[in-house]
């Protein structure tokens, strides 16, 4: 099915100010993705790799995360499930995913 356009659009972007994040996360545009990956399947895809990466910065502006992760006691893990492929994608420490 394709997908709309709409998508390139897209700004991803922290939670509005009266939220526990605020304003706190820089994000990449997804004027940065589409100008890298084009408007198509790529682009989205991209897009929702971004997502993962925003949502682990975004868990990280809440005090007691980094205090659980210096502690070695939290340890946070990125994943996306591409279901058209049926594969688990795994991200690192880089940020950068691959199948698991």
């Amino acid at each position: 099915m394709p997908r709309s356009p709409a998508a390139s659009r897209v700004h991803l972007q922290a939670p509005v100010a009266s939220s526990p994040i605020g304003s706190t996360c820089s994000t990449r545009p997804a004027t940065e993705i589409v100008a890298e990956h084009g408007e198509g399947e790529e682009a989205i895809r991209a897009l929702e790799l971004e997502t993962v990466r925003v949502s682990i910065a975004n868990l990280r502006t809440f005090p007691c995360i980094p205090e659980r992760e210096a502690a070695g006691t939290l340890k946070i893990h990125g994943a996306y499930f591409a279901i058209r492929d049926g594969v688990l994608h795994v991200m690192d420490d880089g940020g950068a995913f691959a199948p698991a």
